[in-house]
């Protein structure tokens, strides 16, 4: 593992390296924090101000900047909250071995989870209904790479299981035995009767490309707006529904309301996306119990718990 003293030195050798290649001049490096799969830095240089970030994945985890460079250039302008991709290791070489990807530097600050605006909201519903319309094969886990936009997986339940914790349903593990509904065993007699719904939901639907993970530390907001969306590290090849369910499980009822009011079009049934939403975020809810056991973090197996209990009882 890479020492913190390691991730700065070599963070400021990217960044000067990488502006010089942009034909600027580097002015300063500052560290800012670390994700599950990178080192995230904002770069000051004398035209401008850029985020970089250097691969440091946790284990278990990886980098996919090729595919998350590729997907914001396919839909971003300037009036988008995305930020504007600019280059990667892979764009020019700046002699030496690192993986890195360099973004333009938005303002903003995190929102507080389940507190979101309704403005917010309803832009990122916006921002969603784009990424949506974005043509893709396969499913699941995205090959690396910009010339495409393929999920390596051939079945959308294997594509699911590519990006979630073997989640009920699609386990080998009985749902008696779920850290989840250990933890509250009334639950298993609510979830029983849902399996053949959560299957059908699983394998059907129109493959799209999903961010996957909209929890607060994935959105920026200044002056009351939704400025950037960040991290599609995690982005798979599914249906639309499962970043419905994702924030759902993470704001509530009320902030996917306000985002399917951004979300939806005209002829659209919100009450239909609300249902299949809350489909999605009853899978997710198992994932993340799931992650907890496996991360040792219990407060991750009671927050699947509460969710659980809020909608099913």
């Amino acid at each position: 593992m890479v020492s913190l003293e390691n991730i700065f030195c070599i963070g400021e050798v990217v960044a000067a390296r990488a502006v010089t290649k942009l034909g600027e001049q580097h002015i300063g490096t500052v560290y800012l924090e670390a994700g599950s799969t990178s080192s995230v830095f904002k770069v000051s240089t004398n035209k401008s101000n850029y985020i970089l970030r250097i691969a440091s994945p946790r284990g278990g985890k990886f980098t996919s900047y090729e595919s998350d460079y590729s997907i914001r250039n396919t839909i971003w302008t300037p009036d988008l909250p995305i930020a504007k991709p600019i280059a990667t290791d892979q764009s020019f070489d700046i002699g030496m071995e690192a993986i890195w990807a360099i973004d333009e530097f938005r303002e903003g600050h995190h929102p507080s989870r389940g507190a979101i605006a309704p403005l917010v909201s309803r832009q990122l519903g916006a921002l969603l209904q784009k990424l949506h319309k974005i043509s893709v094969t396969g499913f699941g886990q995205l090959e690396n790479t910009r010339c495409r936009l393929h999920g390596k997986s051939e079945s959308p339940i294997n594509g699911l299981l590519t990006r979630f914790e073997t989640p009920w349903p699609f386990s080998t593990v009985s749902l008696r035995n779920h850290p989840s509904v250990r933890a509250q065993p009334k639950l298993e007699e609510k979830l029983l009767p849902l399996e053949t719904e959560l299957r059908e939901f699983s394998e059907n639907g129109t493959p799209t490309i999903v961010h996957s993970d909209l929890h607060e530390r994935q959105l920026l907001e200044y002056n009351g707006n939704l400025t950037t969306v960040l991290d599609f590290n995690d982005a798979v090849v599914g249906r639309p529904e499962w970043d419905l369910g994702s924030y759902l499980y993470f704001h509530g009822e009320g902030c996917l309301s306000d985002l399917l009011d951004g979300y939806t079009l005209k002829g659209q049934n919100k009450l239909i996306l609300k249902k299949r939403a809350k489909l999605a975020a009853i899978i997710i809810a198992l994932h993340h119990g799931n992650r907890g056991e496996i991360l040792g973090k219990s407060h991750r197996i009671e927050a699947s718990v509460r969710f659980l209990q809020n909608w099913l009882f």
